[in-house]
C-alpha cells in the first residue's frame, strides 16, 4: 500500500498546480478543526452540568462561578482534554 496523504485536498491542488490554493485550504481546515474542537469542548461542559441538575451526576457539576460558567465541569473538560493531549501526542 501506498502512503498517504495527511490533507488530500491541500495535495490534490497542489498536482493541479495552484499551489496558493493549498495555503488557503490548509488555514481553513486549520480554523474548522479549532472550532469544531472547541464547540465540542463547550457543549460537553454544558451536558456535564445539565446532566448535573438532574441528578445524574453528582451536585459538584452543578457549581457555577459569579458570571454563571459552570466552573467544575470546565475544569474537568479542560483537564481531560490536556491529560489526552499530553499522552496520545
Amino acid at each position: 500500500g501506498g502512503k498517504g496523504s495527511a490533507a488530500p485536498m491541500a495535495k490534490a491542488l497542489e498536482i493541479l498546480g495552484y499551489k496558493s490554493a493549498t495555503v488557503w485550504v490548509t488555514i481553513g481546515s486549520t480554523i474548522a478543526l479549532f472550532s469544531v474542537l472547541l464547540a465540542g469542548a463547550y457543549s460537553t461542559t454544558r451536558l456535564l452540568f445539565n446532566m448535573a441538575q438532574h441528578r445524574i451526576l453528582p451536585e459538584v457539576f452543578e457549581k457555577v462561578s459569579a458570571r454563571g460558567v459552570p466552573i467544575v465541569a470546565t475544569l474537568v473538560v479542560g483537564g481531560s482534554i490536556g491529560v489526552l493531549t499530553a499522552l496520545l501526542d
